[in-house]
């Protein structure tokens, strides 16, 4: 019987089944019919590949753009992340990002990092924040920082990370969950973590779950299906919600400017 937008359950049913698979590390032998793994070969090359977290909507398997979701989705989730000590950190290929939470829009420098992590700007461990792209764009040529974006169509507007979602979701001002923003909100709020030193605990197996649910909304082409929308246990629900508020938090206090 087929969901109200068109999609099989049964594909919704393969997906989630997928994704228990991969929490276990036992997709294989499930018996499903996902290839998918936590640490897939494929998927960490995607990783290696990836620039930054959705800004859009679900990707698409055939645009070119569409890598950086995925890639950057899956890079704190096959590397151990810790918070470490503060300390001035610049990406080796950034570009301006903004970030919408609480009204306002501000921008940091984002990219990939030495150790093929994200990262922002730190100085002395708290980011550097901009009041618009052109700013950030300035500070960047004042200071050198490199970037391939800059051959980019100057006509093209820098990324925004729209957090009001999530957050609203949070307020109890939307029933359902977007995850798109919570996906960005999980992966920029992780970033920030290695780069301040600031604790963002969201490991363990139920928050891995939550975090997979997000991740194959996002891309559902890994699963091979057009979309997925999450089916969420109370257990996974009230899981997600102590994660993004603390994300919240550390969003909050450490882009204050």
């Amino acid at each position: 019987m087929p969901s109200s937008n068109g999609i099989a359950w049964r594909s919704i049913d393969v997906v989630d089944s997928c994704l228990a698979g991969i929490s276990s590390t036992a997709s294989a032998a499930a018996g499903n019919h996902c290839s998918a793994s936590w640490n897939s070969p494929a998927l960490v090359t995607w990783r290696i590949r990836s620039r930054r977290v959705a800004t859009c909507g679900p990707a698409r398997a055939d645009h070119p753009t569409d890598a950086g979701l995925l890639g950057a989705a899956w890079s704190a989730r096959v590397t151990n992340h810790h918070c470490s000590a503060p300390r001035d950190r610049i990406p080796t290929d950034g570009q301006p990002t903004g970030v919408r939470l609480d009204g306002r829009t501000v921008f940091v420098w984002w990219g990939p990092g030495t150790d093929d992590r994200d990262c922002i700007v730190t100085r002395h461990g708290e980011p550097v924040t901009f009041d618009s792209e052109n700013e950030c764009w300035a500070a960047a040529r004042d200071a050198g920082w490199d970037s391939t974006f800059a051959i980019q169509d100057p006509r093209e507007a820098a990324d925004v990370l729209d957090l009001e979602p999530a957050h609203a979701w949070l307020r109890g001002l939307r029933v359902a969950v977007d995850p798109v923003s919570a996906l960005n909100l999980w992966n920029l709020t992780t970033d920030i973590s290695q780069c301040t030193g600031r604790r963002f605990a969201d490991r363990g197996r139920v928050r891995e779950d939550c975090y997979a649910k997000l991740f194959a909304a996002n891309v559902p082409w890994v699963f091979d299906v057009d979309e997925y929308r999450p089916r969420w246990a109370p257990q996974q629900l009230r899981a997600l919600r102590e994660v993004l508020s603390q994300a919240i938090h550390v969003v909050r206090e450490s882009l204050a400017g």
